[in-house]
């Protein structure tokens, strides 16, 4: 899938991507959303920060290598994006993933 494989890539924007597809990228999102219960955008956001999450447990690496490590190497809207989808920010995950 498209959007697995451009997860590291913090140039990669989903909708020039859908504008290469042989389909309206309006409809295309509506069907994504059908399909998925989440926009592309969305869809993408919750693959990078489920990496973010396995890549915290594993540990060894800061927030910041993370965020840089999962396509979005602005630390301060990595923070944002992970609390809004974990409900915590990324430190206090790392202070409990390391127990």
């Amino acid at each position: 899938m498209l959007l697995v494989e451009h997860l590291h890539n913090s140039e990669f924007h989903v909708g020039a991507a859908m504008r290469g597809m042989p389909i309206a990228p309006d409809h295309l999102r509506r069907l994504f959303q059908q399909a998925t219960g989440r926009t592309p955008v969305g869809y993408l956001a919750e693959l990078r920060i489920a990496e973010a999450r396995r890549l915290l447990k594993v540990g060894g690496l800061s927030v910041k290598q993370v965020a840089a490590r999962v396509g979005i190497p602005d630390p301060y809207y990595f923070s944002r994006v992970f609390k809004k989808i974990t409900g915590r920010r990324p430190s206090a995950y790392l202070k409990v993933a390391a127990r």
